[in-house]
């Protein structure tokens, strides 16, 4: 699952983490059962959109804070290998986007090369 978030965000995958969903099935239920778990092959299955979303939207969420943060289109921004750059030179990490990203709304498009949510 984490791989999928990683994939869409185009992240470095030697600085990913992964944790443990706590437990709250009203949040954190598989679709397909109902409840919090996964049986066999069924997380793919269940959450292969929703994570490719969950990075998409993360991405976008990130470049907009760039974006904000260097006064400059959201379009003009790249992101690879975790790193956030703009042609300008300007760059950095998710890290340094994480909180303004997160005051951001959640509403990626496919015209980012995201999936749409």
């Amino acid at each position: 699952m984490a791989t999928l978030v990683a994939e869409e965000l185009d992240a470095d995958w030697s600085q990913m983490r992964a944790d443990h969903a706590p437990s709250n099935p009203v949040l954190y239920k598989n679709l397909l059962f109902g409840v919090q778990g996964t049986g066999g092959s069924s997380a793919i299955a269940n959450s292969y959109e929703q994570m490719r979303k969950v990075g998409a939207a993360a991405r976008a969420m990130l470049v907009g804070a760039a974006a904000d943060e260097w006064k400059v289109p959201a379009s003009e921004i790249t992101v690879q290998d975790g790193i956030i750059r703009h042609p300008s030179g300007k760059e950095g990490r998710f890290g340094a986007f994480a909180e303004k990203a997160m005051q951001l709304p959640c509403r990626p498009t496919e015209a980012e090369g995201s999936v749409a949510v």
